[in-house]
């Protein structure tokens, strides 16, 4: 790799450690929620089997977008350089 490794802010890392507690509080809420409504024994199954999940899901996103966000900065960084002897694209 490079010489110039760019650290990740301890920001980010406590960040994503948190996303592993948010996610589980998310899953287990959406059981309890889910437990308690009055469904059909197909339907109930199908429900507590993914929507559990999408709510972990969304409970760890906003946890876990710094981090995407981080590297996405630090590969558009680290890009080559545009060529200053190549034809300059005439639509911006």
């Amino acid at each position: 790799m490079g010489d110039q490794a760019q650290s990740m802010p301890v920001r980010i890392v406590v960040l994503l450690v948190l996303a592993v507690p948010a996610a589980l509080i998310g899953y287990n809420a959406a059981v309890l929620v889910l437990s308690a409504l009055p469904l059909p024994a197909g339907i109930r199954d199908l429900a507590l089997l993914f929507l559990p999940l999408l709510a972990g899901g969304l409970c760890a996103l906003p946890f876990i977008a710094p981090f995407f966000d981080h590297k996405a900065k630090e590969a558009l960084a680290n890009r080559p350089s545009a060529d200053p002897d190549a034809p300059r694209d005439p639509r911006g």
